[in-house]
């Protein structure tokens, strides 16, 4: 994302927390927990230019969930700009004030 990212979990946020630490951190949480859903949560203020950052975030988290909310989009936007290659769009719910509110959720493909 445009705004640095920083995905520290609570044990490593005491330590040198760096994003290539949360990702390994997270992949050995991954397999040790393999048959556990995975739910992601993001503020992203602004989906609009984002989808790229955002692409590559999934790519790296392989989440099963994915919630985005402040997504700023209306119906001016189609879905399917923001379509991602392992994630299905399950729900959508634009603003309805310039600027505020939107939520969009992902869902991994095989799950569905």
């Amino acid at each position: 994302m445009s705004n640095s990212i920083k995905f520290c979990l609570p044990e490593t946020i005491l330590a040198n927390c760096s994003l290539e630490s949360d990702l390994l951190l997270h992949r050995n949480l991954r397999l040790k927990y393999c048959k556990n859903p995975e739910i992601g949560y993001l503020n992203i203020n602004s989906l609009r230019n984002e989808i790229n950052d955002l692409s590559i975030l999934m790519e790296s988290l392989q989440l099963d969930y994915f919630i985005l909310s402040e997504t700023k989009l209306d119906c001016s936007f189609q879905t399917p700009q923001f379509s991602l290659n392992e994630h299905e769009i399950r729900a959508r719910r634009d603003t309805d004030r310039h600027g505020e509110g939107g939520l969009i959720e992902f869902v991994r493909k095989n799950l569905i």
